[in-house]
């Protein structure tokens, strides 16, 4: 999360481009229902990790965007971010 406070004080301009993964825990979570939840939020299919986690790029995602997401689904465990300063791509790398 340090890289989005750097990059959205520094970069006025910066577009919020952040792979997130939303972990869950290994207990009944749908998964299924979870990735149609981020695509309505964020119109981003995610992938699958692990049995319990999702996987996604996210553009234009602050602080504030977090706060809100950990706020709507109170089954996530945790989530890691890594912000990028560019969006060149919709797709996210390995």
């Amino acid at each position: 999360m340090f890289d989005i406070i750097k990059y959205q004080t520094a970069y006025q301009d910066w577009d919020g481009s952040v792979l997130l993964k939303f972990v869950y825990p290994s207990n009944n979570v749908d998964l299924e229902a979870k990735k149609n939840w981020v695509f309505s939020k964020f119109n981003r299919v995610p992938s699958i990790e692990e049995d319990r986690t999702l996987r996604f790029k996210g553009i234009r995602i602050s602080l504030q965007a977090l706060e809100q997401i950990i706020q709507e689904d109170k089954d996530i465990e945790f989530i890691t971010v890594s912000a990028t300063l560019t969006s060149s791509s919709d797709s996210y790398s390995a």
